[in-house]
């Protein structure tokens, strides 16, 4: 049975990797679908891609990855029904809408990433399957283990909240127009403070069930995360939390508990109850966050009754944060179209590296990373976006051309594939990286690699916690794992 499963997936990708290469091959010889075939298809893939991953039981994090790199094109769907149309209303980027073998070489050049970010899932997935066929999969025992005292828990909640008050705005949304600054020169300050969140909820979960401490430790873990994402992000125009929010779901849906045998199977796993729960909740989330650049506006600008529905609705569809992170995408396929690219044959993936050291320590010893510079890839489309972003085909494409999105885009669906497949195992370093990879998982689509980098980086050193000795060893609730085939 696991072989027949390691083979489908194999098959699933090798039918992505064929499509990719096919989709590359018609791109670079510039023989190319008409632009309403090449809309249908890329929307098509991505449905058939997030519905078809079957790499863990709910596969949450691989749908999430699919989603968050469709939905930045989700606004050229808008071509169906109007050659002409415009998703973006700036003086630059504006009259570029109006070309319809740009915008096809843009989506293009998606639908090849597309495929390699499914191949990569698909293929990691078999790999696993084939030659790791003994999986271990964790279900709530008790044991020794080390689990955080609660003057660590407390303190580590008060830096928590110190990081995430110093990234945020100065002023509420009702006070001062909303503009993006941030108020320190830790720019990761957020992704820090998030970060040691997970850690907290992972140790809360490890702990033994009914425990005083327990409890103290989810009132305080769920205190914090309420004032830092209603009082902290929301009410300061900020939606950085999206990240925090949804790692912190999937945290709990996949949760060791979740899948005891008397949790029930199938559609009435634990899982899938927990999933049935935390719909509405989620749901709401969704909505105030789609909502807060409207209410940010709006309270701070006058207001214009529009009777027109239809407009409206444009208004909504295209003036969002994921169609705005696709103005990098406009902008290279400018500059492919008229043959402007300048290949950068690795360059930017060096200055990842060498904008590892945190901008406090550069700027104490005089280091300029590459990464503060022209370099940045959010920075190489400047004229057409104001707060920068970055979707994760433009850095492969600007070092490698279209043959290098396909094996780049690979690499990171693997890498996806991996982190969810090692959480089925429940230990400590495998929940943690699922929780850091999903709390960085918008950033990491949406605004540039350099923010997993560091969410990887913030993931060893807070695995430092837990090294023997540091802390006395306590009896609590720990994943002890069965072996299935």
């Amino acid at each position: 049975m696991m072989t027949t499963a390691a083979t489908n997936h194999g098959l699933r990708a090798l039918a992505w990797l064929s499509v990719g290469v096919l989709v590359a091959g018609a791109f670079a010889i510039a023989i190319l679908p008409p632009l309403r075939v090449t809309v249908v298809a890329l929307a098509m893939l991505s449905a058939i891609g997030i519905a078809s991953l079957r790499v863990a039981n709910l596969s949450m994090m691989s749908r999430l990855f699919v989603l968050l790199y469709s939905l930045p094109f989700s606004a050229s769907l808008g071509y169906l029904f109007d050659p002409g149309f415009i998703w973006a209303r700036g003086v630059n980027s504006a009259p570029l809408c109006q070309i319809p073998d740009l915008i096809n070489g843009m989506l293009t050049m998606a639908t090849v990433g597309l495929c390699g970010l499914m191949a990569g899932i698909e293929g990691a997935a078999g790999y696993m399957r084939r030659f790791r066929p003994a999986i271990p999969v964790a279900v709530p025992g008790t044991a020794d283990v080390p689990t955080l005292p609660l003057p660590v828990t407390v303190l580590l909640l008060l830096v928590s909240i110190a990081l995430s008050w110093l990234h945020a705005p100065a002023k509420s949304i009702f006070e001062a127009a909303y503009t993006g600054n941030v108020e320190t020169e830790l720019k990761g300050a957020y992704l820090i403070s998030y970060l040691i969140l997970i850690l907290l909820y992972v140790d809360f979960e490890r702990d033994l069930h009914g425990s005083l401490r327990r409890r103290l430790k989810l009132a305080g873990l769920s205190a914090t995360v309420a004032y830092i994402v209603i009082v902290l992000q929301f009410l300061r125009g900020d939606r950085e939390c999206s990240g925090l929010v949804a790692a912190l779901a999937m945290l709990c849906i996949t949760s060791p508990a979740a899948d005891a045998p008397e949790a029930g199977i199938g559609w009435f796993s634990g899982r899938m109850k927990r999933a049935l729960l935390l719909a509405v909740p989620l749901a709401v989330c969704v909505v105030a966050f789609a909502a807060l650049g409207t209410l940010r506006r709006s309270v701070t600008e006058p207001t214009r009754y529009d009777p027109d529905t239809r407009s409206l609705a444009v208004k909504y569809f295209t003036r969002n944060t994921w169609t705005a992170v696709s103005l990098n995408n406009l902008g290279l396929a400018t500059d492919y179209h008229y043959d402007n690219v300048e290949y950068l044959h690795g360059r930017t993936y060096w200055d990842y590296v060498l904008s590892l050291p945190p901008s406090p320590a550069a700027k104490w010893f005089g280091y300029v990373r590459p990464m503060d510079g022209p370099a940045n890839p959010s920075l190489w489309y400047e004229c057409l976006m104001a707060l920068g972003g970055m979707h994760p085909v433009v850095v492969p494409f600007r070092n490698f051309g279209i043959w290098g999105v396909l094996p780049l885009l690979f690499l990171s669906g693997a890498f996806i594939c991996c982190c969810e497949t090692l959480n089925e195992r429940g230990t400590l370093s495998a929940r943690l990286l699922y929780g850091c990879v999903a709390t960085s998982s918008m950033a990491w689509f949406w605004y540039g690699d350099m923010n997993l980098i560091r969410a990887l980086m913030m993931w060893a050193i807070l695995l430092l916690l837990y090294r023997p000795g540091w802390f006395r060893v306590q009896r609590a609730t720990v994943p002890t794992c069965r072996t299935v085939s």
